[in-house]
């Protein structure tokens, strides 16, 4: 995008905005309800049901930065949307990064604005020490998994802030009513801001460090058609320059969205929403070992900004590391009231992803990373009440389609000239069965006095996708269904059968009022975690060394198994007075044991793939602190303490090497990645219902990059500051504020690029954290 183009843009969202400030008149004013931190919010009746806060505008809910517990006996935590706001640096979309500032996560940015993207299904996050390995696979959209098995985008970036009322997290033992792909490492539930009941409006304007510009619109209908129907229509337009580097991540991103709610008769609620989001961006490279190791002169080190001399790694130019996604989504909630006491509730669902990465590889060869597929489903469930307890009946089933894993891999060399010449299909895979996800559960909910019960079971059951890898003699530079379609036979050895497992995942939540201000809490269950999804690209990569060994694919496909965590919480939130104040303590202690983690080693193949095979515990404590000593100042801390080490060795086949053997000797070990210490501190300042001051400091320790603890990566800490004043219009409020994230510019390695299991090795897996950068935003609402 040019500069003139950019200052147009820029210009026509200025003149935008003006617009909608000038047809105000039009709209019925509402009031903007005061932010202030100390107020809890009200918890949904179900951790992750997807209800969302009420809608009409004027209600008492107020921001808080850090985030609130629930009312839930299980963990569940929730975050309004200034919180999320702050979470993802004024970015403006980020499923993930939405819960960055409450207790037990890490997720660091490896951009000032949380808008950018790693290739595959690494992506940053942990939450007491566990990973999410395939995408953003354990967040939900109002209750209803969107994303699936996915190393692309999902939903990360569809859904902009302005148009969610709240995320909520879910954390240890996960109630059965969760509808995710996986539970181990917790679950995101994005909760949709539905049309309000009133006519309003929304328009912003951002510009922040780094070429930062962001425009955002909504328009609400408030209630029409004889008061049974309210609409919304939203769009937004994103655009940033890499920190470092070259290029822009994201480079024009849109985003659209619509949602619509209707009560055509009593008995009958209709929810409906559509989403589109378009993004193209520049990769940015991670850093081995010995760079880490001196951000003074790597710190902005990255792809190259110039093609060089061929003789040169072509592969490092900017232009051969890139990547473009077009997404859109559909969903609806149709609750049937059969009843007072019974609700029929159905959640059909469509996600399609359309993209690729480009990516420059170690051999000198530039891979195309094709990702076309579709994810659909539904969910039914029956809610009642019987003898004063509150019962769920559900079924969840979802069908996703390949990659996840790959299904085409399309290999170039990169010319001089900048463009790139085909050699090969890398992989050409036909899925001959889908991936399908089947779940069966029921809850109940019971209060007896001062004791709270929850109960629940599920049983979760898998079909993995059966998997013919295509020969690709002769079959040139065409699109994937005409490669398809030119391709031989299969390669038997290299394809998989398709077959099904199941787990059984139960559940029990306990809380108890001692007091007012005191309540006791406990739960248990057991979590599902990812299969070894990774080892298919992997064997297709290495077919003659599994081959060599007597393996092939199938004998390892079918070797995947359900991954399991069996979690227990114990914890209390305790409400009293200080000299300094009124105060509140929250903390929860844990435990977990996992079974047959994911893990990407070499058992003695001479390459490392995916097993099923690894086991561990997860021990540790954390806690959501509050002090309030006046009325105009709130200050919060969420601490976490996490250890979490391999419980056995990892199997080797007979004849490996005494290194090989040496490297599966990972009993007692912290795995890789896990900082031991992760704080939030922070507090808010309001003077006279406009000026707010809201600083936070991120604090995070030591870890190491790989499992035998030969490259310590240094602990850090950050600063963040925004500055908010508010002030009521004529019609409507305006905000206008300002955001510093990395306050002092600290240097450090947020990210790093890894599983359960790292092997020492030179590879690019460190990601330098976002350095400071500073956004102004003009926020107007009626």
């Amino acid at each position: 995008m040019t500069l003139h183009d950019r200052r147009r843009a820029t210009l026509l969202s200025g003149i935008s905005l003006l617009a909608c400030l000038a047809c105000a008149q039009a709209f019925a004013q509402t009031a903007v309800p005061d932010v202030n931190v100390s107020a809890p919010q009200q918890a949904a009746s179900s951790p992750t049901s997807g209800a969302a806060a009420p809608a009409s505008g004027g209600g008492a809910n107020r921001s808080t930065p850090v985030g609130s517990r629930s009312d839930q006996p299980a963990t569940v935590y929730q975050v309004d949307e200034g919180g999320i706001d702050i979470a993802s640096g004024g970015g403006g979309a980020n499923t993930l990064r939405s819960v960055a500032n409450l207790p037990g996560v890490n997720a660091p940015a490896i951009d000032p604005y949380s808008l950018a993207n790693l290739p595959g299904g690494s992506k940053g996050l942990r939450i007491r020490g566990m990973v999410s390995q395939h995408g953003d696979s354990l967040s939900t959209v109002d209750g209803i998994p969107l994303a699936g098995i996915n190393p692309g985008l999902g939903n990360t970036w569809l859904i902009n802030n302005e148009n969610l009322s709240r995320a909520t997290l879910a954390q240890g033992p996960v109630p059965s009513s969760v509808n995710s792909y996986f539970t181990a490492a917790g679950v995101i539930d994005s909760q949709i801001l539905w049309p309000k009941d009133k006519m309003g409006a929304e328009a912003s304007q951002s510009f922040g460090s780094y070429g930062f510009l962001r425009s955002f619109g909504r328009v609400d209908s408030g209630y029409i058609l004889n008061n049974t129907t309210k609409f919304f229509v939203s769009g937004s337009w994103t655009d940033a320059d890499k920190w470092r580097g070259y290029g822009q991540s994201p480079n024009d991103m849109g985003n659209f969205a619509a949602g619509v709610e209707t009560h055509p008769i009593d008995s009958l609620d209709i929810k409906a929403f559509v989403g589109h989001a378009n993004y193209q961006a520049d990769t940015y490279a991670g850093l081995t070992y010995a760079q880490a190791r001196d951000l003074s002169n790597y710190r902005t080190y990255d792809f190259w900004p110039v093609l060089l001399n061929p003789a040169t790694s072509l592969v490092k130019w900017q232009g051969y590391n890139e990547q473009s996604f077009n997404n859109w989504t559909t969903f609806a909630e149709i609750n049937y009231h059969i009843t007072g006491d019974t609700i029929l509730t159905l959640k059909p669902y469509f996600l399609s992803e359309n993209g690729y990465y480009l990516d420059g590889m170690a051999t000198g060869m530039v891979r195309k990373w094709l990702i076309n597929h579709d994810y659909y489903g539904g969910i039914a469930e029956l809610k009642t009440r019987y003898a004063d307890t509150s019962f769920t009946f559900g079924y969840w089933g979802g069908v996703g389609e390949l990659p996840g894993p790959p299904s085409a891999w399309q290999m170039y060399a990169p010319n001089a000239a900048g463009g790139l010449t085909f050699k090969s299909w890398g992989i050409l895979a036909d899925a001959t069965t889908p991936n399908i996800y089947q779940a069966a559960y029921a809850m109940a909910d019971r209060r007896f006095d001062a004791l709270r019960v929850q109960a629940g079971f599920r049983y979760l059951w898998t079909t993995m996708p059966g998997i013919n890898e295509m020969n690709t003699a002769g079959v040139g530079n065409v699109d994937y269904n005409t490669a398809l379609a030119l391709s031989s036979v299969p390669i038997w050895k290299q394809s998989v059968n398709s077959f099904t497992v199941g787990t059984a995942l139960p559940f029990l939540a306990l809380s108890y009022d001692l007091t007012k201000d005191l309540q006791l809490r406990a739960s248990g269950g057991v979590n599902s975690d990812a299969p070894g999804y990774d080892v298919w690209p992997t064997y297709q990569q290495n077919a003659a060394a599994f081959l060599a060994k007597g393996l092939t694919a199938n004998m390892l496909w079918s070797q995947i198994r359900p991954a399991t965590c069996d979690a227990v919480d114990l914890g209390f939130s305790y409400k009293f007075a200080t000299p300094l104040g009124a105060a509140s303590l929250e903390p929860t202690f844990f435990y977990a044991r996992n079974y047959n983690q994911n893990v990407a080693y070499d058992p003695g193949i001479g390459t490392a793939y995916s097993q099923n095979v690894a086991n561990s515990r997860t021990l540790g404590g954390q806690g959501l602190i509050r002090l309030q000593p006046r009325e105009d100042l709130s200050l919060f801390a969420a601490l976490s303490y996490q250890s979490m080490v391999f419980v056995s060795d990892l199997p080797a086949l007979p004849g490996a090497s005494a290194a090989t053997i040496a490297a599966t000797r990972v009993n007692g070990m912290q795995m890789p990645d896990v900082p031991p210490w992760v704080a939030t501190l922070g507090g808010e300042w309001r003077y006279n219902s406009h000026l707010s001051i809201t600083p936070i400091v991120n604090l995070v320790s030591q870890v190491f990059g790989d499992t035998a603890h030969t490259q310590p990566i240094p602990g850090y800490g950050t600063v963040d500051l925004k500055i908010s004043w508010r002030q009521p219009l004529p019609v409507g409020e305006v905000e206008a504020s300002l955001m510093a994230t990395n306050l002092f510019n600290q240097a450090y390695i947020g990210q790093i690029s890894s599983g359960y299991y790292q092997s020492t090795s030179a590879s690019g897996i460190y990601y330098p954290g976002a350095p400071r950068a500073v956004v102004a935003k003009l926020d107007w609402k009626m």
